[in-house]
């Protein structure tokens, strides 16, 4: 309203403006007082979408574009700009093809591509449609009035939508037909007197659908190719818009000083590269360049004491001198004794400042001496070394629940304490895991991941490709899993346990059996299973809704679930060794 308002004040201000406007569309509507044929040239260069741009000008341009005079018009820019299109189908204006191929929103309501409410082409009813219309003016198949009015020969061949969920998989019971259509063709079909003339309407429509299903079949193959199209322009445009970005950010790099570093970094050139791209994702101006001075000087920075830690490769040697303590210390250890991965050893500050350490001028010797690690001090090591991976765990509750209070002492072995990983499976070792899909105590090593390296000249990459692995969740791939865990809270008040303090050890020994009355509607028999893969089954199976569990208090049926998962477990394991087994030959051959 204020807008409105304003705009009226000013032009009662400034009168002259008032013509500007109409002056230039009055010179676009003098092109109609124009011998058609210098029409047809003007035309002619324009693309089908300029084309319907000009038509939504004004109501003369407008007439003019649909009326009967432009189909040469149109024909002629569909040939010029996409000579591959196909022809307009048959029974179909060339405005109404180029609006239905190349125009934008909804055709019923107007509205754009939203996440409420998609868009869909359906070719063969010749038209464009949000999700909303589609419900509100076509048939579902579903319904009675959809079974009624015309037989399954003719129904199955009207032109058809499946609405789709944002992920792209199709709703059940979703699928539409076409009302108007429907009903001209069910009040043709109930006309008909005789079984023979029914007989014979059928083959005629079945071959009229045929033929427009084979039409519309070219034009929405070339329509996903052009939609490709401009998938692949964009990107180009954006690639090449990214390239301009990463030059003007190389230019700002030199000026601040850093271009012999920047000459010194083409081994790390990659590394640099990604940094360049995060600071390239958006356009830049001069005021965003200034601004991303700071940045650059801390990036620069960086990869300067990265470089330098690369020059000095003593961090390997160093590594190398730790490894052999460590194996000469395990020869005197008892077996039975706790143990730890010498990455996991490498992180504990007093060793770590001992690797990095930048002096040069020590000998092996005196670094061995300062390591101090042997066979008696091993255990002691080994000890710090899981209480710095216990802190590290602690971090990770402590971020993932801000709103609870826990006992830092009794929280690791809690029933409810669980973990994930977002990597798959198959890439990091898990000394405790379970069917869940979540990790109960992880006391682990991520192994070296090539694709999560940030640095070639990380120090403790450095030090990995020594020790074979980097230390405990280095890449930060293992957090605690805050759904899982506000699931299993749940499942632990049903089975009458307190999640504050009850443990996984516990759990596990009652073992408790739960039933999914969410699944009853869907299942034929009752969805049984352990507490502890109630979690995946609520997470996936009932991701988008609530999921209610009930306990199983007949002991006999509980005990005949435990024993098949149990079955089902061994059989999975036995597989899994046989499977083991076979690559172990087939490396070996």
């Amino acid at each position: 309203m204020n807008t409105i308002n304003r705009d009226t004040s000013s032009r009662a201000r400034q009168p002259a403006k008032r013509g500007k406007p109409k002056h230039n569309r009055g010179a676009l509507e003098r092109i109609l007082d124009m011998p058609f044929d210098i029409q047809f040239e003007i035309f002619g260069t324009l693309t089908p979408m300029d084309l319907l741009s000009v038509g939504r000008s004004s109501r003369d341009l407008h007439d003019f574009m649909k009326g009967p005079g432009s189909k040469c018009v149109w024909a002629q820019s569909r040939a010029n700009h996409f000579p591959e299109m196909p022809e307009c189908p048959e029974g179909m204006s060339e405005p109404a093809y180029a609006e239905l191929f190349f125009g934008q929103g909804c055709l019923g309501c107007g509205k754009k591509n939203m996440a409420s409410s998609q868009i869909y082409h359906i070719w063969e009813a010749r038209t464009r449609l949000c999700s909303r219309c589609i419900r509100n003016t076509w048939i579902n198949t579903e319904s009675k009035e959809y079974r009624r009015g015309l037989p399954m020969s003719i129904r199955s061949i009207l032109p058809s939508c499946n609405l789709m969920d944002p992920s792209g998989a199709p709703y059940v019971g979703e699928c539409y037909v076409p009302r108007s259509m429907y009903q001209t063709l069910s009040e043709q079909y109930k006309s008909l007197k005789s079984p023979a003339q029914q007989d014979e309407w059928v083959e005629a429509i079945q071959q009229e659908r045929l033929a427009i299903k084979e039409q519309f079949d070219d034009v929405q193959d070339f329509y996903v190719e052009y939609q490709e199209m401009l998938m692949e322009e964009e990107e180009e445009a954006e690639n090449q818009a990214i390239l301009e970005r990463k030059a003007q950010v190389l230019e700002l790099i030199k000026s601040l000083g850093w271009g012999e570093d920047l000459e010194k970094m083409t081994v790390d050139f990659f590394e640099m590269e990604r940094d360049i791209s995060l600071l390239c994702e958006s356009p830049l101006k001069d005021h965003d360049l200034e601004m991303l001075k700071p940045r650059i000087n801390t990036i620069m920075r960086a990869r300067r004491e990265a470089r330098l830690l690369a020059e000095r490769q003593y961090v390997a040697q160093r590594a190398q001198i730790l490894l052999a303590c460590y194996k000469d210390a395990l020869k005197d250890y008892p077996s039975s004794a706790p143990r730890t991965h010498i990455c996991d050893i490498s992180a504990i500050p007093r060793i770590q400042a001992i690797l990095l350490d930048s002096s040069t001028s020590q000998s092996p010797d005196d670094v061995r001496r300062r390591f101090f690690l042997t066979a008696d001090t091993l255990r002691d090591t080994v000890v710090e070394a899981h209480n710095l991976l216990k802190s590290k765990l602690l971090s990770l509750v402590s971020a993932a629940l801000p709103d609870k209070t826990f006992d830092p002492e009794t929280v690791l072995n809690l029933a409810t304490t669980v973990f994930r990983t977002v990597l798959p499976i198959n890439m990091a070792r898990y000394l405790f895991s379970n069917t869940m899909g979540v990790i109960n105590w992880p006391v682990a090593y991520t192994p070296v991941i090539p694709g999560r390296v940030h640095s070639a000249n990380d120090p403790t990459m450095i030090a990995a490709t020594v020790f074979g692995a980097v230390p405990w969740n280095y890449h930060n791939v293992v957090c605690f899993d805050r759904e899982a865990h506000d699931h299993l809270c749940r499942i632990l008040r049903l089975c009458g346990f307190n999640p504050d303090i009850t443990t996984g050890r516990q759990m596990r020994e009652v073992n408790a059996v739960l039933e999914c009355l969410s699944c009853r509607p869907h299942f034929v028999g009752r969805c049984l299973m352990p507490w502890k893969l109630a979690v995946s089954h609520a997470m996936r199976m009932h991701a988008q809704s609530n999921v209610e569990f009930i306990l199983i208090d007949d002991a006999a049926l509980a005990q005949e679930v435990r024993q098949w998962y149990q079955e089902m477990s061994e059989m999975s394991e036995a597989r899994k060794a046989r499977s083991s087994g076979d690559s172990g030959n087939a490396m070996q051959t």
